[in-house]
């Protein structure tokens, strides 16, 4: 049985209105990122990225779905040359994928980025 109350501020509460107890919002992310000087101009980075979150409840009968279905990867590689002590070139290739099942694959992407830069000491 719910429960109302009507707090101090007179937004009305709910108690035991069927929200999950306990519910625990687990999720992963990790990334890892390495380097490597080719030339005393010349390096290459490499980045990997993952998120991932497996908590989705579907309580729609008696309330809001609570939670996430999600896994996300994202990959990168960039290459920096140094042209002079104040001025540095970067240029990098990213790709991103998400699949999100709760919001029905609207949130579904595949995702390629190239970048490229310049950076200027003053």
């Amino acid at each position: 049985m719910a429960v109302r109350r009507r707090a101090r501020n007179g937004r009305i509460s709910c108690v035991d209105c069927h929200a999950p107890h306990g519910f625990v919002s687990d999720y992963w992310t990790a990334t890892l990122t390495a380097g490597l000087a080719v030339t005393e101009t010349i390096d290459l980075r490499s980045q990997y990225f993952y998120y991932g979150a497996d908590t989705y409840e579907n309580i729609f009968s008696t309330s809001q779905p609570y939670g996430a279905h999600a896994t996300e990867h994202g990959v990168s590689l960039q290459l920096g040359y140094q042209m002079s002590h104040n001025l540095r070139w970067r240029a990098g290739f990213a790709y991103f994928t998400n699949d999100e099942k709760t919001a029905g694959g609207a949130n579904d992407y595949d995702a390629t980025v190239l970048t490229r830069g310049v950076d200027m000491k003053f």
